[in-house]
């Protein structure tokens, strides 16, 4: 990009005004007077402007001064807005620990303070949310949405941006979401991450707004890729730079002043792509970089080394007195109890939509966690599971109703007997397996399998375990306590069409099963 595409931007945002005349003037002229413009942006790094543009000013000929215009920064931010996306998974704590980092400071926020909360299966109800947040005093306003694993926090990413609306020159508004409690890598990792963007941008809010005078937008661990590489998952194409991690201050000047502020790509990862939608990667600025801002490919910000100086949770706070900012354990204490009779809650559930055409079901479970429940289902409906199919069902439950051909491919880790194996079982227009410890091998398993599709089966942990110590009496607590814990978290974050099956009210009601799987599988 050259000095003038920058001066350009920077009038089309409203932060800077060109010479009368501008492009009436000599090209060196119009150099210089763009120069000027990027100079005044890079005031606090006049050396580092020198280094990168120095040699692109004209110098000065015949006496004549070089005519530039300073740029017209907005005034100072007085008034700083919350938009926040809560996603309060039953699963794990993780948003409880985000909700503390937030609400620890939430006294910064002086302007509108609205929450999203995603609702449905798997999640506290949103009463439980809504005490957490009024806990810190002050007034608060909810969106409620129902809960899409597959598009997160996009769904309600344009109703807060729309909450918060208002272009005048004299607001900012931070936007962030309850990062990691979803996380499927390094759970350590994500810790570190999002309790940094939180000590980066809240702690130190006033570097943040003052800074917001001078680019349209403040985020953390900035990265940027050539065209036509987009580093996205789902291969999306929107922009070249993002801020990872989807936590970032805005000016509302800038942003609701742009004709296409309301361009949010319809992609899990659209809310971290859209302000690259909106401005050139000079508009941003990064307070905290693990990896050159230039730099590409860079390493994953799940890698627990980046982070030098770790910042780790603080314990829950208990109920007690207080100035409003602990949420006391009095707030969580409905997380647990069921919001509707128990007798109404299904023996399955789907939690993503199938999807059309030939298919693969892999089911995932814990040892001794109802797996072979599942796949005896599948058998007794008409599903493959295996090459014995022709066995009778006795032989079957001797084995526990597994591909042992499979099961031996994926205990090997052998990815070209598994493929094989695959591309036989494909004959088949839809057919399935299942191998307790499949949920720790999908990046492996997924490239290589048919359009796959989900089901998963939860136990009571304490009948569980009762199982398998009956069968092994040297039993690894701490394996069985991680497998349940991976099954959980998969749950939380599907990655394909999902079906949840409960093992106890299955055994209770097999026929509800059995018509679940049959509607999931479309037979």
């Amino acid at each position: 990009m050259t000095l003038i595409d920058f001066a350009l931007q920077a009038r089309d945002h409203g932060l800077a005004e060109l010479p009368n005349r501008f492009w009436d003037l000599s090209p060196e002229r119009r150099e210089a007077s763009a120069a000027a413009i990027v100079a005044a942006f890079d005031r606090e790094r006049h050396a580092g402007f020198m280094r990168r543009y120095g040699h692109l000013l004209p110098a000065a000929s015949n006496g004549h001064a070089i005519e530039a215009v300073a740029p017209t920064l907005p005034p100072p931010v007085t008034v700083r807005n919350l938009i926040y996306h809560v996603c309060p998974l039953v699963a794990n704590d993780g948003w409880r620990h985000n909700v503390h980092q937030l609400l620890k400071r939430a006294r910064l926020f002086n302007g509108r303070r609205v929450v999203a909360i995603a609702c449905g299966d798997g999640t506290a109800k949103p009463s439980v949310v809504r005490r957490a947040f009024e806990q810190a005093g002050g007034r608060w306003d909810f969106i409620e949405l129902p809960n899409d694993p597959v598009l997160r926090e996009v769904v309600s990413f344009l109703p807060l941006l729309i909450s918060v609306s208002d272009p005048s020159q004299d607001q900012a508004t931070f936007y962030a979401h309850t990062k990691g409690n979803s996380t499927e890598q390094d759970r350590s990792a994500a810790i570190y991450w999002r309790n940094m963007m939180y000590h980066e941008l809240l702690d130190s809010w006033q570097e943040c707004v003052d800074d917001l005078r001078f680019y349209a937008a403040i985020g953390t661990q900035l990265m940027c890729w050539p065209p036509d590489t987009p580093p996205y998952p789902t291969r999306l194409r929107h922009g070249t730079w993002m801020f990872s991690g989807t936590f970032f201050w805005f000016r509302n000047s800038a942003v609701f002043s742009h004709p296409h502020w309301r361009s949010v790509p319809a992609d899990r990862y659209g809310a971290e792509a859209w302000l690259s939608g909106l401005f050139p990667v000079h508009a941003v600025k990064s307070r905290w970089q693990a990896w050159p801002p230039g730099s590409y490919p860079t390493p994953s910000p799940y890698e627990p080394i980046l982070y030098s100086e770790p910042i780790a949770d603080d314990p829950l706070p208990d109920e007690r007195p207080g100035d409003g900012t602990d949420i006391p354990a009095s707030a969580w204490s409905e997380l647990f109890k069921p919001s509707r009779p128990q007798t109404a809650i299904p023996a399955a559930s789907l939690i993503v939509a199938p999807k059309p055409g030939p298919k693969t079901i892999i089911v995932l479970g814990a040892f001794r966690g109802g797996t072979s429940f599942i796949a005896q289902t599948l058998y007794e409906i008409g599903i493959p599971i295996g090459p014995l199919d022709n066995k009778p069902a006795e032989e079957w439950a001797y084995c526990n109703y597994e591909d042992c051909e499979i099961a031996a491919a994926l205990a090997e880790q052998d990815w070209s007997k598994f493929a094989e194996l695959v591309t036989a079982r494909n004959s088949e227009p839809v057919w399935s397996f299942k191998w307790p410890r499949s949920v720790f091998l999908l990046n492996g398993i997924l490239p290589l399998v048919r359009n796959p599709h989900f089901i998963a089966v939860t136990r009571d942990p304490f009948t569980a375990l009762q199982s398998e110590l009956a069968r092994d009496a040297k039993l690894d607590l701490r394996a069985t306590r991680n497998h349940a814990r991976a099954v959980l978290d998969f749950l939380a974050a599907p990655r394909g069409p999902m079906l949840a099956v409960s093992y106890e009210r299955g055994k209770e009601r097999p026929g509800e099963v059995r018509e679940a799987i049959r509607s999931f599988a479309r037979l």
